[in-house]
């Protein structure tokens, strides 16, 4: 699953790039300029100046939501990625919906920012598949449907920056990653702008980015949107761009800023240190288990031998026949090992006659 969300979360960026010389030019006449001559426009200026506005108008919101659509049609094969977005100044939380490889059915991937740091779900965080993890969890009390705090500001592998600070900065917005890192190989139309054809109180400013054709290679090219409503705010992006029947890439934002946003952090989490720690201690139990239950074994036939029901004594000899090395506890031993700096004990013990192994 790890590689599979890393893989779709940057489909379309990723494709806008590697994909270049695949699909011919859509509208190529239009895409002439260079990069610096494109900014040196009136209309991209004016763009420049209210995406600007935007920018600093939005730092003074309390809430933002952003909710992204893409899809890449490719020989027939479709895969769509839905992402929203919710955030706050201080917390954060998306949810990602894509088909799963295998089966195709739509899953769907929840991740969160709260107090400087991210947390996933049990089921779709990386740890959950190491040795021993399930064992872990049902130890702690946890199981799939809870939530695991990583204790980092970094994301989960493959998954969206979701911070705060990166989605009331934009970070989240930039449609055209993968392709403007590349701008000084592009070519682009002249900003145009125009009344939004279903809300004409909202403007559009609207161009076209591509790679110039070569001798090997036909010319690229997208169409790049962004609409501004009456109070300039921007609340739709998209990129679209690709050749019917071979590939075609859509890409679309919508973005709002509500007065009120319920983000409800988790309740059943567990932290990631907790969670690797008790999956060491598991391990380190586990390696001694044998030991365990080999002196259990002894002690069983030491007490037979003797004709008298089992006891703890039977149990501290058994355990120097077989030159183990134990602690002596109540009614019997304990035997201790170090997995990876973390400490896992398995007591062999005995309570009316019976003998009993088990981590303690």
């Amino acid at each position: 699953m790890k590689k599979f969300v890393l893989a779709m979360t940057f489909v379309a960026t990723v494709a806008a790039t590697s994909l270049v010389g695949v699909m011919p030019a859509a509208n190529a006449a239009d895409a002439t300029l260079s990069y610096s001559e494109f900014m040196a426009t009136d209309t991209y200026k004016e763009f420049a100046a209210l995406s600007s506005a935007y920018n600093a108008a939005i730092l003074t919101k309390s809430n933002i939501v952003v909710e992204m659509h893409t899809t890449v049609s490719a020989m027939g094969q479709v895969q769509t990625i839905d992402l929203a977005i919710s955030a706050n100044k201080t917390s954060a939380k998306a949810d990602m919906t894509m088909p799963d490889p295998t089966t195709g059915k739509s899953v769907t991937i929840s991740y969160g920012y709260a107090n400087g740091s991210y947390y996933q779900n049990m089921l779709m965080w990386a740890g959950s598949g190491a040795k021993n993890a399930q064992e872990a969890a049902g130890r702690l009390g946890k199981s799939e449907t809870s939530t695991v705090i990583l204790d980092s500001s970094i994301p989960p592998d493959g998954l969206e920056s979701i911070d705060p600070a990166s989605v009331f900065g934009g970070k989240n917005l930039d449609v055209t990653q993968g392709l403007m890192a590349q701008a000084a190989s592009l070519k682009f139309s002249p900003m145009t702008k125009s009344a939004d054809i279903t809300d004409p109180t909202s403007t559009d400013y609207d161009f076209t980015l591509g790679m110039p054709a070569t001798a090997l290679t036909p010319a690229v090219n997208y169409e790049v949107l962004y609409e501004f409503d009456a109070t300039g705010a921007m609340r739709h992006l998209e990129m679209n761009g690709g050749l019917p029947g071979t590939l075609v890439m859509s890409v679309t934002a919508d973005i709002s800023s509500p007065d009120v946003l319920a983000l409800d952090l988790p309740t059943d989490t567990v932290h990631a240190k907790a969670f690797n720690a008790m999956v060491k201690q598991v391990t380190a139990e586990k390696s001694v288990t044998a030991s365990a239950n080999a002196i259990a074994a002894k002690a069983k036939a030491l007490a037979k031998a003797s004709k008298k029901a089992l006891t703890a004594k039977h149990i501290t000899d058994a355990a120097k026949t077989l030159k183990a090395k134990v602690t002596t506890v109540k009614n019997g031993v304990k035997l201790t090992t170090t997995y990876k700096g973390v400490k896992g004990s398995v007591c062999v013990i005995t309570a009316a006659g019976i003998t009993n192994v088990n981590h303690c």
